[in-house]
């Protein structure tokens, strides 16, 4: 049964446990998996208390304004919009990013790419370092490099001001905004200079998987950040045939890839004849996920 089209009500009365459970109900209902999360994270965003703390008291009801408010998200995310999206909010990397349609909603996948990144940085020991963000986004992987980072500098860039507006927002968020130089830029084209590191989160969904997608990433999210032509190399392709002109003899290129890629983002590599040591580092679901080369 879809419940999209109906209006979803909490039950007069309803403590928060019982409240939950008509939401799941409805939510799944509507095609939601895992309806049970999404509604523990809408509860607890009304009532501005942790998750585990719903489950406290458990039969206590709540106010009518506030099952209103609840009832009033319940049916966005019914409709198919993301949770992040109507929180404003998502966790990456242990810290809180502000997120709306600006920019994809950062994803755990990435996380491996800052732990590498971060990794080879730490390498550096002490030693002057620099990073390119490449295709910033949320700017999730530039401020949590920066954060964890406190004496590198980085620059970051994205084709979209309003994507740079939000990573902008996201670094002051976080006190590294004076640490990190954003650029409007397609791909290197305002971009000059080289780096010890560059780490990149461009597009690589292929135009073609468009109807396979979940309705909340095909409807809802921003698809000049997700759709990279009909075989997703549209801009690895170019960015890396270009960035051994832009990292430092010796330094990386760290980049995520989608289901699929590794092949030909392995040969685009080996193709400049200025890459070696490629490595793949796959994620939770054994998939080759962050794909990382040594510039000559």
């Amino acid at each position: 049964m879809d419940s999209g089209n109906q209006s979803f009500s909490a039950p007069e009365g309803a403590g928060r446990l019982s409240l939950l459970a008509a939401a799941e109900t409805y939510l799944e209902r509507s095609g939601v998996a895992d309806g049970r999360n999404h509604a523990e994270w809408l509860l607890g965003h009304v009532l501005s208390v942790a998750r585990a703390e719903l489950y406290l008291r458990g039969d206590e009801p709540i106010s009518d304004a506030a099952a209103a408010e609840f009832a009033a998200l319940v049916m966005r995310r019914a409709a198919g919009e993301p949770t992040q999206y109507i929180l404003g909010e998502t966790e990456f990397y242990s810290l809180k990013f502000t997120c709306d349609r600006r920019a994809l909603i950062p994803r755990p996948e990435t996380e491996l790419l800052v732990d590498r990144a971060l990794a080879l940085a730490k390498e550096a020991a002490g030693k002057p370092y620099s990073l390119l963000d490449l295709g910033t986004g949320s700017g999730c992987i530039a401020v949590s490099l920066a954060v964890h980072l406190p004496e590198l500098q980085i620059v970051a860039g994205d084709l979209k001001d309003s994507a740079i507006e939000l990573a902008r927002i996201n670094a002051k968020r976080h006190g590294v905004a004076e640490r990190i130089e954003f650029r409007v830029s397609d791909l290197f084209s305002e971009i000059p200079e080289s780096f010890d590191l560059i780490a990149a989160n461009l597009p690589y969904v292929p135009s073609v998987d468009r109807s396979v997608l979940q309705r909340e990433v095909r409807d809802w999210e921003p698809a000049w950040a997700l759709f990279a032509g009909t075989d997703g190399l549209e801009f690895l392709e170019p960015a890396i045939r270009r960035a051994p002109d832009h990292i430092w003899p010796g330094g990386h290129l760290v980049l995520e890839i989608g289901a699929g890629q590794l092949s030909a983002v392995r040969g685009l590599m080996e193709a400049t004849s200025r890459f070696t040591d490629i490595i793949h580092v796959t994620d939770y679901q054994g998939h080759p996920r962050v794909v990382v080369a040594r510039r000559y």
